[in-house]
């Protein structure tokens, strides 16, 4: 398991990197963010204090870059599960 704190001021982006296959965030701001897959797809991201999101991205994960487009500084706490933790939860609910 990898934890991880974004700090992202207006405007400021985090360059493309991979996910992992499974991960998820606590949004600790309000904020507006926009994210560019590498399959080419632009999504749209509003973030409300408190929220939690989790995603399965399945067995490659993806490849995508983070971009703060909002007006105020965004916060989140990330979890990322790596593969042989994401193993062990599959087999504890068989």
């Amino acid at each position: 398991m990898r934890l991880l704190v974004i700090r992202l001021k207006p405007k400021e982006r985090l360059p493309f990197h991979k996910r992992s296959q499974f991960y998820s965030w606590t949004c600790n701001t309000d904020g507006l963010a926009v994210s560019r897959h590498k399959n080419g797809s632009i999504t749209l991201i509003k973030f409300k204090k408190g929220a939690t999101h989790f995603w399965d991205l399945g067995e490659n994960g993806t490849i995508a870059d983070f971009e703060n487009t909002g007006e105020e500084l965004i916060v989140i706490h990330v979890i990322e599960y790596i593969k042989q933790f994401d193993k062990a939860i599959k087999n504890m609910s068989a």
